[in-house]
Formats: structure tokens, C-alpha cells, sequence
């Protein structure tokens, strides 16, 4: 893992074998574990977390009087179970605890690192959450975000892509951006979602999914262009746990601003 977070923009685009799997290449790939995330509860956290809590307020006074131009959004950490399958909004398979604490460690040593505030927003599905109670057991300030969600693939989400009929994959190919897969999202309005959180994210640093950053990665490389002709001009995503950071138009939301700002958002639970 690399220490300093790459920008964005670096991805290559994702191979045209078939317009269909290399949007998927974006997505949730290699998904799903039998772990359960209340196995979190039974695992105790590394020695120096208590000095978290001593950083959190001084950190939050310098979120106060400065603000970070750069947001740095990284993939939820590798699932097992689901390779093959569309996995999107709808699938919510667990993450090993045990990963999800590798990733929360990452993220708050590139939060000190480069003297970030300690505030972060996740995704709603567990993969995303997981790694967000381990920061918030190390001070950091978590909130839901329902707009870091991945995309909705409807019907076909948690089929194995080659359940997936063929005629509905050559119409989705055919209309790229504008046929909702499944009946549920279309690029289109996926994009429309990661523009206002590519112009002003919720927060310095973000934990969501592959098809979130390949979107961001396409908005970046592209100006803000609308969307894709097709599948093969899509961005590959990062890795699971790997992230990608980029200078938001907008600046990023000031402390307390999140709940106002996104629908759906909320403090994370214990």
C-alpha cells in the first residue's frame, strides 16, 4: 500500500474484451466473506488507540481554520464469495474484521501523514461501515453518506454475469449511459450523483466502492463530461483498500456540514 494516495486521474481504462464485464471490472469484482461484522466487538484495538482521542480536538480546531483542498476516496476493503456475480447497491455481503482494521490503520496514518482532520464518510453497506467503526474507535468523526453508495444494477445485482440474460446486456451496451441495468440506475444518473460529490465531498477522506471511483476517475480525466460513449472508455477502479485523491472544485464540506449537505447521511453507530 502505497503511503501517499494516487491522484484520480491515474487509472487506465478498463479493457474492451466485453463492454459489459469491463464495466464490471469498475465495479465490485471479487466480493463477499463469511465473516460477520460483530466479530468487531470481540477484537480489541492496538495500544496506542487511546492517543486518538487526544488528537481529535486539536485536529478539529485546525479543520476550523483551514480548508483542505484535497479528498482522497478509497475502495472498501476485498470481500470473498461473490467473483463473477454483479455486485452493486443492493448487495451488501461482509467484510473480515480483520481487513477492515488494516484499512481504518491506512487511512488514519495518511490522515496524520499529510495532517488531515480526523473526519471521514462511508457508504452505507457493511463493507464501507466496517472500516468506519474502527476509525470512529480511533477518534475519527464518521457519518453515513448515501451518495457514496455504489451503483443500483436492480435486478441483476448478486446474479453470476452469465445469469445475467444476454439481449439485457447488448441493450445496455448499446445505450451505455442511458439504459438502467436491471431497472435500476443509470450511468447517467450515477454520474449526475458522484459530480456533487467530485465538486464538494462530505468529507477529507471517503470509504465507498469501485464503481464510485472509476465515476470519479471519468470526471476528473474528462472535465465533467456527461458520460461515456461506451463500456470500453469506462476507467478501471483501484484495487479493494487502495484510493485515489483529487482537488475538489468546491472544497470540501466544513466541519458539521455533512448532515445538511447529503440526503440520507448520518452519524455512524456503534
Amino acid at each position: 500500500m502505497k503511503a501517499r494516495p494516487n491522484d484520480i486521474s491515474a487509472g487506465a481504462a478498463a479493457p474492451a474484451a466485453h463492454a459489459a464485464s469491463a464495466a464490471h471490472e469498475a465495479h465490485e469484482a471479487h466480493e463477499t466473506d463469511e465473516a460477520h461484522e460483530t466479530d468487531e466487538t470481540h477484537e480489541t484495538g492496538d495500544a496506542d488507540e487511546a492517543d486518538d482521542a487526544d488528537e481529535a480536538p486539536a485536529a478539529a480546531r485546525a479543520d476550523a481554520r483551514q480548508a483542505f483542498a484535497c479528498a482522497i476516496a478509497w475502495r472498501h476493503p476485498r470481500v470473498e464469495g461473490l467473483r463473477d456475480c454483479c455486485v452493486g447497491a443492493r448487495s451488501d455481503p461482509p467484510v473480515d474484521v480483520r481487513r477492515a482494521k488494516r484499512l481504518a490503520h491506512r487511512i488514519r496514518a495518511v490522515a496524520r501523514g499529510e495532517g488531515l482532520p480526523p473526519r471521514v464518510a462511508v457508504s452505507p453497506a457493511r463493507r464501507c461501515r466496517a472500516v468506519g467503526r474502527w476509525l470512529r474507535r480511533f477518534g475519527f468523526e464518521v457519518r453515513i453518506d448515501a451518495r457514496l453508495r455504489e451503483l443500483d444494477f436492480g435486478a441483476w445485482d448478486g446474479r453470476r454475469w452469465v445469469d445475467v440474460p444476454r439481449g439485457e446486456l447488448d441493450a445496455w451496451c448499446a445505450d451505455f449511459a442511458g439504459y438502467a441495468p436491471g431497472g435500476g440506475e443509470t450511468l447517467a444518473a450515477f454520474l449526475a450523483r458522484v459530480r456533487a460529490l467530485h465538486a464538494r465531498p462530505p468529507a477529507p477522506l471517503l470509504v465507498t466502492h469501485g464503481g464510485l471511483l472509476s465515476a470519479l476517475r471519468w470526471l476528473e480525466s474528462n472535465g465533467g463530461a456527461a458520460a461515456p460513449a461506451s463500456a470500453a472508455d469506462w476507467p478501471a477502479a483501484p484495487a479493494c483498500g487502495q484510493a485515489g485523491r483529487w482537488r475538489p472544485q468546491a472544497g470540501v464540506a466544513p466541519a458539521g456540514a455533512t448532515a445538511r449537505a447529503a440526503p440520507g447521511a448520518g452519524v455512524l453507530g456503534r
